[in-house]
């Protein structure tokens, strides 16, 4: 799995998860529309420097990923796949977002 199709997913599945998980839209809902855009920026920066860090430290391929360069280069190719995932998870979030009452 390259960088750029697990960041898609992830985006997809945190914005789904952040608006319909019971759990997790009952807490996120009431937050301010701010709030929200940094705690679904976080989730991704954290994804991305978990893919990093897996990369680095040699797991990557036991989990299903495609390693990245743990260089400057590497870091770049996340960067780029980072942000293609926000890109994603805000047009995906726009596309499946509830109607408000």
């Amino acid at each position: 799995m390259t960088p750029e199709l697990l960041a898609g997913i992830v985006a997809v599945v945190i914005s789904l998860l952040l608006e319909y998980a019971p759990g997790f839209a009952n807490w996120f809902q009431p937050l301010g529309e701010q709030l929200k855009k940094l705690i679904n920026l976080g989730l991704l920066v954290a994804v991305a420097v978990a893919v990093y860090a897996l990369s680095c430290a040699g797991f990557a391929e036991m989990v299903g990923l495609a390693p990245v360069a743990c260089d400057a280069g590497g870091a770049i190719v996340l960067l780029r796949a980072l942000f293609g995932a926000l890109f994603a998870s805000q047009s995906f979030h726009m596309l499946t977002k509830r109607a408000s009452k």
